[in-house]
């Protein structure tokens, strides 16, 4: 059975580039373990490029979703662990941009 899912419209949530609520219906359920970007493709460190970090760590997610049999179009619950608050806003930010073709709304 093919999944259903139904984003409930976020309202003061879409500031922050999140949903509220996303209802499913069928379907199967991966759950991925935590995703880091510490280094690129190549093994460099990307310790001092918090941009790159974040990138990286989508790339990895990606990667992780194709192996699976899924895409970001899939996810349906996202959690993030920034360790420094004062990024925060800059995260929602890439996040926003980079996803923001793949939701067609503020993500997950």
């Amino acid at each position: 059975m093919p999944l259903k899912k139904t984003i409930i419209e976020p309202s003061w949530e879409a500031k922050y580039s999140f949903s509220p609520a996303v209802v499913t219906e069928g379907g199967r359920t991966i759950w991925l373990d935590g995703h880091v970007g510490f280094a690129d493709d190549t093994g460099a460190s990307l310790a001092d490029n918090f941009d790159a970090q974040v990138r990286q760590a989508s790339k990895n997610l990606e990667k992780t979703l194709q192996r699976a049999g899924g895409t970001f179009k899939d996810v349906v619950w996202m959690t993030v662990a920034v360790s420094d608050g004062r990024y925060s806003q800059r995260f929602t930010d890439i996040r926003r941009k980079s996803m923001a073709a793949i939701f067609r709304r503020a993500p997950c």
